[in-house]
């Protein structure tokens, strides 16, 4: 197993620094496309696999507010790196995988003070992440993505810092800019879970967009967006009991760290060491109301899919 891992996001800053002229091509055609709001247009050919078999390139994103306590900031970043830990250990297993781990440097030196200089995720970092994931993701790959922020109505919350009067401005990230971006990556599957308040912002323009991924179960690709929240309701964690274990997290998080062990068979009843998109979907949907007490998480406000029955996550 090849696993490459960016631990910090000066790291990930140097590496995506060094964007080939297709790349920034690419970023002047996305500025192109906000200046309009135009969904990305569909991938077909891009970036031939190299390979047979694909890979599972894995995405995860903690970012907590500079105002957050110690306590919020710690839990971001143990959720993100709980669903790390188990979507390595299942498909690493069943598929070469590389790790790509957003994280602040490191939370607990952050302090109002230094925000701007603790080389914080930005709305510009996550864009050119996901630029260069779609200039290397081949159309046989499966891409995972988690991203655990706060949430506003209009957006994803990333970078944050104190102005000269002392109050904090935020840099979100639009609901469909991430959308766009999500729908260009040209891989085979696409699973991205986004745990923020407000996250079915995400799903609400998706759904305004169907055209652009209704059709892929079709064409042999699938596509499953799921998120923590509606459009119009914050999200909170809970007490959750794990064994013999009793975790304060959020719903969707802890969802999907079970899935990987436990999802297998939860549609049909037959363990055959692989999950589907259909198991991985309903598992998570449900654990996610039964341990997320306080969240209003209905199905159709919270998860886009297109994938046909017994279709694998895996490669």
């Amino acid at each position: 197993m090849k696993t490459k891992r960016i631990g910090h996001l000066i790291m990930a800053s140097i590496v995506l620094s060094n964007l080939s002229a297709c790349q920034l091509n690419l970023g002047v055609e996305y500025k192109r496309r906000e200046a309009s709001r135009q969904p990305a247009p569909p991938v077909s050919g891009e970036n031939p696999a190299s390979a047979a078999e694909g890979r599972v390139v894995l995405l995860t994103l903690a970012k907590a507010k500079i105002n957050d306590s110690q306590e919020m900031r710690k839990r971001a970043e143990e959720a993100a790196n709980l669903v790390e830990t188990s979507a390595v250990a299942f498909f690493s297993k069943r598929a070469p995988i590389e790790v790509h781990s957003l994280r602040e440097v490191p939370m607990e030196s952050i302090t109002l003070s230094n925000s701007q200089s603790a080389a914080n995720i930005t709305r510009e970092g996550l864009v050119r992440t996901l630029s260069e994931l779609r200039s290397t993701l081949t159309t046989q790959d499966t891409v995972v993505i988690y991203t655990h922020s706060h949430g506003a109505k209009t957006g994803l919350i990333l970078n944050n810092y104190l102005t000269s009067a002392g109050s904090v401005q935020a840099d979100i990230m639009p609901w469909d800019e991430l959308g766009d971006l999500l729908l260009a990556l040209p891989a085979k599957n696409v699973i991205v879970f986004t745990m923020s308040c407000y996250g079915g912002g995400l799903i609400s323009y998706l759904n305004k967009v169907q055209s652009y991924w209704s059709s892929r179960a079709r064409e042999g690709r699938r596509f499953l967006v799921i998120s923590a929240q509606d459009a119009e309701n914050l999200s909170a964690p809970n007490q959750i009991v794990d064994g013999n274990e009793t975790r304060l997290m959020n719903g969707l998080p802890f969802a999907i760290y079970k899935a990987f062990t436990e999802a297998d068979g939860y549609s049909d009843g037959a363990r055959d060491g692989a999950i589907s998109f259909e198991e991985l979907s309903q598992y998570v949907y449900a654990v996610s109301r039964s341990a997320g007490s306080n969240q209003r998480y209905t199905n159709n406000s919270q998860k886009v899919q297109s994938y046909e029955p017994g279709d694998s996550i895996t490669p």
